[in-house]
């Protein structure tokens, strides 16, 4: 997985990456977490990088576990 991100982030592959590329980096790698309200009550929805809802958990600890453990890079949502 940190290979991948790594030549990525290679300067010569951004200098020709494509509008194409550009959408789709990350979207393996990274989840973000945000708030979100479930029955009135706070919770955190750990989402993929495009978007799709993956998990929605009581805390916000348990969201940044979660996608460690699923070797995801979380990054948080304000």
């Amino acid at each position: 997985m940190w290979k991948r991100v790594k030549a990525m982030m290679d300067t010569e592959f951004l200098r020709t990456i494509t509008t194409e590329d550009l959408a789709l980096l990350g979207t393996e790698e990274i989840v973000y977490v945000k708030p979100v309200t479930v029955d009135s009550e706070l919770a955190f929805a750990v989402n993929s990088a495009d978007g799709r809802q993956m998990a929605v958990v009581r805390d916000f600890e348990t969201a940044i576990a979660s996608a460690i453990e699923n070797e995801f890079v979380p990054v948080s949502v304000h």
